[in-house]
């Protein structure tokens, strides 16, 4: 650790000159999961009522097992086996947990994630993110019943 001066008061530097940084502090909460709704059974859309459940479903959910979620509004789209682009609404949900957490939590996450994929006939698997820095295993997950 070196000393460095900006004129009015010594800063603490390392890492070739790098400030320390004193923001943030606190528990860390590095284990990101991400459900996808999606807004339709198969191909065919729902309601918007249904559709609002299952996004409060999930977010429910994950704020229970994890402590908190994020909802993000999107859509989707992918090419089908005949050349259409397909597109559907969709809702991100994200949690954010220390990994001891989502360790503790994985195996029931893993049942919601899978029973949301049958009952909402998503055949080609839901999408599902995670990302931990100490997990090799990070990317996106296609989840089927």
């Amino acid at each position: 650790m070196v000393h460095s001066t900006n004129g009015r008061k010594k800063i603490k530097t390392s890492y070739k000159g790098l400030h320390k940084l004193d923001f943030p502090k606190g528990r860390s909460f590095s284990t990101r999961a991400v459900i996808y709704v999606p807004s339709t059974e198969g191909r065919v859309p729902i309601s918007k009522k249904k559709f609002d459940e299952r996004v409060k479903e999930t977010i429910e959910f994950l704020s229970k097992n994890f402590g908190g979620a994020t909802q993000i509004s999107g859509v989707g789209a992918w090419y089908d086996n005949k050349g259409n682009l397909i597109q559907e609404k969709v809702v991100k949900v994200e949690s954010f947990s220390p990994t001891k957490k989502y360790k503790e939590k994985d195996l029931k996450l893993k049942d919601f994630v899978k029973e949301k994929s049958k009952e909402w006939e998503q055949w080609g698997g839901i999408s599902f993110e995670f990302e931990d820095p100490s997990q090799k295993n990070t990317g996106l997950y296609f989840v089927t019943p």
